[in-house]
């Protein structure tokens, strides 16, 4: 199966993706561009956020889309305490919320990446975090089974609220694809 990670940058009221997935800290408040989007949605994220989103670490809670246009559903990702967040918490939060994603049969997912990079954080490493705990958390074997599960996500896309270099960007995206397909194949080997 081939991978792909791609880059955008823009409003997310003007995005479109299946699915997208936004952290919840138990002592932050909502991003901005959710605000924004949130208006769209008719009000339906700060309900949400008020009465059934979790912020507990690694709780997933999956919105669909009110008014069915633009982003499908979001997926709110629960992360604890904001300076308690490292690189490990984030690689293991986009695994838990790719593979809950990977379950509904979602193939392509897009991260808000801001809201994940904590204070003085690096945006850059924060994505390729962001994409490789995706990548390795929906890591299916199941070639020896009668009932197959659920496919892989097949793409990744990280959504920049602002123009990044996407030429540097990509280039260390590069290195994680051939990271993670070499963790991939090691684990085939070993199943």
């Amino acid at each position: 199966m081939n991978f792909t990670a791609k880059l955008h940058s823009g409003p997310i009221t003007q995005a479109s993706y299946p699915a997208l997935v936004i952290p919840v800290y138990d002592d932050g408040a909502i991003p901005r561009d959710i605000a924004e989007l949130d208006k769209l949605w008719k009000g339906a994220i700060t309900k949400a956020l008020r009465h059934d989103v979790l912020t507990k670490k690694e709780e997933v809670y999956i919105l669909s889309n009110p008014v069915g246009k633009g982003i499908d559903r979001i997926a709110f990702i629960g992360m604890g305490l904001m300076n308690e967040c490292d690189s490990e918490s984030l690689r293991r939060a986009s695994a838990i919320a790719a593979n809950a994603l990977r379950k509904r049969d979602v193939r392509r997912i897009c991260f808000l990446v801001e809201p994940f990079v904590s204070d003085g954080g690096d945006i850059v490493h924060t994505g390729m975090t962001l994409v490789e705990g995706a990548r390795l958390g929906s890591y299916v074997f199941d070639n020896f089974k009668s009932e197959k599960d659920k496919q892989p996500i097949e793409t990744v896309e990280l959504h920049f609220p602002k123009n990044v270099n996407a030429k540097e960007i990509m280039e260390h995206l590069d290195k994680v694809i051939i990271l993670t397909s070499s963790t991939i194949l090691a684990r085939d080997w070993a199943n």
